[in-house]
């Protein structure tokens, strides 16, 4: 008997703290859109982008109209002139493409970059949360079907990436 009561005893004890041990989820993409230096992120990629997009697009309209150039000067033109004027379009043309896809390589890369910094952070501040909170497993809401609101620690963790990380250093 003395064994059952330790036995039983020792099953409520485990019980109990497994019931104190959480699991919460958190949706780590709108924390990346929504805090201050994620915005700050987002905000200094979307200018770079913009600014080159205009630049783009004059370098564009400026081939179109030598295109149209050499197309109504093919008449005036033998063919050996008229074919080497198209070469050399082509030629800067092929030069445009690779600057433009190098610039959004350049962005792409430093997009993931700035994002793998703020993850670091990020997963800092969700290992400190977890130990203070005594919570089991943070789970991904993209990965979640059904749950709970008062398990999502969503805000509670945006408000401290916020306090801690205001702005990232861009190069």
């Amino acid at each position: 008997m003395k064994n059952y009561n330790i036995f039983l005893f020792l099953i409520i004890l485990f019980n109990n703290s497994i019931a104190y041990s959480e699991s919460k989820y958190i949706d780590i993409d709108f924390i990346l859109n929504n805090s201050i230096v994620g915005k700050s992120l987002n905000d200094e990629l979307g200018s770079l982008e913009k600014n080159k997009k205009s630049i783009f697009q004059e370098k564009e309209k400026m081939f179109l109209n030598e295109e149209r150039q050499i197309l109504s000067k093919k008449k005036l033109l033998n063919e050996d002139k008229f074919n080497k004027e198209i070469l050399a379009l082509r030629k800067k043309v092929d030069t445009y493409n690779k600057e433009k896809k190098n610039f959004f390589d350049e962005l792409n890369k430093k997009k993931v970059n700035y994002t793998k910094i703020i993850l670091k952070e990020l997963n800092v501040i969700i290992s400190e949360y977890v130990k203070k909170n005594n919570i089991s497993i943070v789970l991904s809401k993209k990965n979640i079907v059904v749950a709970k609101k008062n398990l999502d620690i969503t805000n509670d963790i945006l408000l401290l990436i916020d306090e801690k990380m205001k702005k990232i250093d861009f190069e």
